[in-house]
Formats: C-alpha cells, sequence, structure tokens
C-alpha cells in the first residue's frame, strides 16, 4: 500500500486547517493530558497529513514504528474477522453463541446469537474486571476467560438492552471464530492470516512475542490524569502483551491502523483483498442499536451534563454517526454513514464515506473517562473541517 505522502490540497484538504489539528493535539501534551500521538488523515486513501506528536509515554520522542495497544479498537478487528467468516458461510450474525460454545447455554443465555455480541445487547459480563474467582491476572488467558464468562448469569434480558461490554462480548465472538475455523487455527493465527496480513498490516498482532519489544509504547497516565487506581489499570493493560484479548488486546502502528480504516473506507475491502462482501457491509455498518441508550456510561451521568449519548453501535467494532445532535466519537460534523471505532483513552479510527475521508488516530497517555471521547469527537471535526 502506498503510504506517500501528499500535498494537502491535491487531494482536497486545507492546509491552513490541518493546522488548527496540529494545535489541538499539542494543547494537550502541553497541558499535560496525555504524552503523544500519531495522527493520519487521508481522503481518498490518499494520505495528506501523517504526524507524530511528543513522547511515547515519556520514554522518547514519537515515532511512526511505534506499537501501541489498541485498546478497544481490537474489537475493530475481531468483529471483522466475524463478518469475514460470515461470509465465508461459517457463521451467520444469527448463529447461537451456544450452538458453538460449549456449556455457553446456561443460566438464561441460550438465546444469544453473533449479532447480539456484535452489537453489546447480549447481556453478559460487562466490566472489565473478570468474573469471580477470577484474577485481573487472568485476563489474557483467552480460554480460562472464555469458560469463565460461559458460566456466568445473563446480567440483563437479552436485547432488551445495549451495555458497552469491555473484554467478554469479543472473547466469546474470537472463541466462536476459532471453534469454526475449517483449518483449526488459534484465534491470533485466524487474525494474522486472514486480517493483517492480506491488508498488509505486518506490525500488527494479538499479544506480542516479545511483550519486551522495544518500540512498544507501555501505557501510562500523566501526572496530571492519575488517579489511585491509575497504577493498576496501567499494569493490566500492559499484560495483553503476553496473551490473547480479543476486545481489547491488539498491537499496532499508526500507519497499520489507517490501512485497517482505509479498508473500512472502502466497504471492507482493498484492491488486492476482498475482507467483507459490499452487502454485509452495508448492513454491519448501520446503526444496529436503534435508539438504545448506551447504559455503560450510566455512572458519568456528571460528566455528560445532560448531552444524550445513544448507543448506535455498528457490527464493526465501534459507533455508527446516524442521525441528530449528540455525543459520538464520529464528529458532529461527519456524514450519516461515518463509521468509527474507539479504543478506550487513547485511540480511534474514523471513515466518512461522503467525504471519502479516513482518519486513525494513537496516542500516549491513558485518558479516563468521556474526555477521551470528547478529544475522539474534536479531532474528527478538525479533520472533517479540512475537507474542501
Amino acid at each position: 500500500m502506498d503510504l506517500e505522502i501528499k500535498n494537502p490540497a491535491e487531494i482536497g484538504l486545507n492546509e491552513q486547517a490541518l493546522k488548527n489539528l496540529d494545535n489541538a493535539i499539542q494543547k494537550r501534551i502541553d497541558n499535560g493530558q496525555t504524552f503523544g500521538a500519531a495522527v493520519i488523515v487521508a481522503r481518498g486513501g490518499k494520505i495528506g497529513y501523517r504526524k507524530a506528536f511528543g513522547t511515547a509515554s515519556g520514554l522518547r520522542e514519537s515515532s511512526f514504528e511505534d506499537l501501541y495497544l489498541t485498546m478497544s479498537c481490537a474489537k475493530s478487528f475481531t468483529s471483522a474477522l466475524a463478518l469475514h467468516f460470515i461470509d465465508k458461510g461459517l457463521l451467520s450474525l444469527n448463529t447461537f453463541v451456544g450452538d458453538i460454545i460449549p456449556n455457553f447455554s446456561i443460566f438464561g443465555k441460550d438465546k444469544i446469537t453473533l449479532r447480539h455480541l456484535l452489537n453489546h445487547t447480549a447481556g453478559v459480563h460487562a466490566s472489565i474486571a473478570p468474573p469471580f474467582p477470577c484474577s485481573i491476572a487472568d485476563l489474557i488467558d483467552f480460554d480460562k476467560m472464555v469458560t469463565a464468562y460461559s458460566t456466568q448469569p445473563l446480567v440483563y434480558e437479552t436485547g432488551s438492552r445495549a451495555a458497552y461490554t469491555q473484554i467478554a462480548s469479543h472473547a466469546l465472538v474470537g472463541k466462536m471464530i476459532e471453534l469454526t475455523d475449517p483449518k483449526q487455527r488459534k484465534f491470533k493465527d485466524i487474525a494474522r492470516e486472514d486480517l493483517f496480513e492480506p491488508l498488509e498490516m505486518n506490525d500488527t498482532s494479538f499479544g506480542l512475542s516479545d511483550p519486551n519489544n522495544s518500540r512498544r509504547v507501555p501505557v501510562a497516565y500523566t501526572e496530571k490524569m492519575t488517579t489511585p487506581s491509575s497504577a493498576v489499570t496501567a499494569t493490566m493493560l500492559d499484560s495483553f502483551a503476553n496473551g490473547i484479548v480479543p476486545g481489547g488486546g491488539g498491537f499496532t502502528t499508526i500507519d497499520d491502523l489507517f490501512k485497517f480504516a482505509d479498508a473500512m473506507r472502502q466497504q471492507g475491502n482493498t484492491e488486492k483483498y476482498r475482507l467483507i462482501s459490499k452487502s454485509l457491509f452495508e448492513y454491519a455498518s448501520q446503526n444496529s442499536t436503534g435508539d438504545m441508550v448506551n447504559h455503560a456510561w450510566d455512572f458519568a451521568e456528571n460528566e455528560k451534563r445532560g448531552v444524550p449519548f445513544p448507543a448506535n453501535f455498528h457490527l464493526i467494532g465501534g459507533y455508527a454517526r446516524g442521525k441528530g445532535h449528540f455525543l459520538t466519537p464520529c464528529g458532529s460534523t461527519a456524514s450519516e454513514k461515518a463509521i468509527a471505532g474507539m479504543g478506550g483513552g487513547s485511540t480511534a479510527w474514523m471513515v466518512d464515506p461522503e467525504r471519502d475521508l479516513t482518519v486513525a488516530f494513537l496516542s500516549s497517555g491513558f485518558i479516563e473517562g468521556l474526555d477521551h471521547l470528547h478529544r475522539v469527537a474534536e479531532i474528527n471535526d478538525l479533520a472533517l473541517s479540512a475537507c474542501e
């Protein structure tokens, strides 16, 4: 894939407007809200803006070679693989999870389908903290966590509400992919062979073969963003390098995240590889949760300050823009068919097909709560403002 940087004006991007994006990112670094970031903005698959800012968690100057934990952008990778398997006839959106994963259907979970997992309406274990008796250290044990989630009762009736599920849903999706693979490959190998290598995402993986890779950006909090639980959270997230976490454990570079996002701009395809069929992509990229609210943010009513936050989950591990004014990682000014993926505290991608725009964002310096969502919306709105 050609990653040559084009003159912004030649591809319909306003250079002065892009300087406003520079200023917004640098302001957060100067204010001590984050250490650094890497950003790509492209139109029609041609890059007009590719910059690295600040430092990699305070260790060194940020670089395009830096490997970032994807956080929940990994859900987009896993979801795209599930759609790929649907197109192969190995799964369907209506496949019951219990028909694939042994002993899953107990405690009222017999009605849960793959679609419920993909759009966070299944009612499975929602917290990032593992269910008892598992420990935080067990989160990187893929098989153990699937077993643990399978033995839990429903949190709410399947399909009755939407609540963003941090780890469990996509762990179960990953296991469904693994168990239906005709080649009987491990999930991380399926991801590499069916997704990362065909999209030329050569630096992306679930887990790291060398967790001490010098290019890895450790999860860290700036002094301004530190909370009493920050050290525990950072240690937990850093441990994802040592195992397989389909909902949050991918590692990637800014160039690789752009390659994935730009394939989504092309309805799940590239000139060389057909990842998702056009018909399935068109269905999967819509808002799949109607007017449901994302109840995962119920605790943050003070932060929302009355701003509505509908779920608007699509089936590719993220959010559909849709209609109306509300808090969305796509940005307020994105077109109705824009979609985005977002990883808590530090990562995001967005594509707006009407404007032929692709945005990829990775950062070091974990931000808790809704502030990262506001930041992503701001970045995408500034990128959108650069479109001539």
